[in-house]
């Protein structure tokens, strides 16, 4: 993989019965994994690696009580962009459960935005609060992304 930072490794590898593989990332010191299905739409496979790497690094930067006011505005701003990747997607499909998945994405940023507004005044990230982001992630992959990325499929809309 190109655009690795130093410290950062990356692997592919199928998980029990499933037939997706995963795309894993681990923090060097202290290690932290996030795995996220890999769902076979190249720009949304591409973009849940960054998420997972910079949650990831989020995650590693509260366990080590380092700053993380820059890790949670990448995030912010990544998940901002990817969001508006799957709003165009699903429009431009028609996607039927595009009310409730955008309903998701608002859900989320409001989440990181209270971090980010916790952040701003002083107060320490958790690993409680990067769990949470990494938690949604994973959820919202397997499910709601998942479904979206069906029916991208069937339509062959890349």
């Amino acid at each position: 993989m190109t655009g690795l930072r130093a410290g950062w490794t990356a692997s592919i590898h199928t998980a029990g019965s499933s037939d997706f593989p995963l795309v894993s990332w681990w923090v060097a010191s202290p290690p932290v994994r996030v795995s996220l299905p890999r769902l076979g739409h190249a720009l949304i496979d591409r973009q849940h690696v960054r998420l997972a790497a910079t949650a990831g690094a989020l995650h590693a930067a509260a366990q080590r009580g380092r700053p993380a006011r820059a890790l949670l505005g990448r995030l912010i701003r990544d998940t901002r962009r990817h969001f508006a990747s799957e709003d165009r997607l699903m429009r431009q499909v028609g996607y039927a459960e595009e009310a409730g998945h955008r309903a998701l994405h608002d859900g989320v940023i409001a989440e990181m935005l209270r971090m980010r507004a916790m952040l701003a005044e002083g107060r320490a990230l958790h690993t409680k609060h990067a769990d949470l982001v990494i938690e949604w992630l994973r959820h919202h992959t397997a499910e709601a992304d998942r479904n979206l990325v069906e029916q991208l499929l069937r339509q062959r809309h890349h």
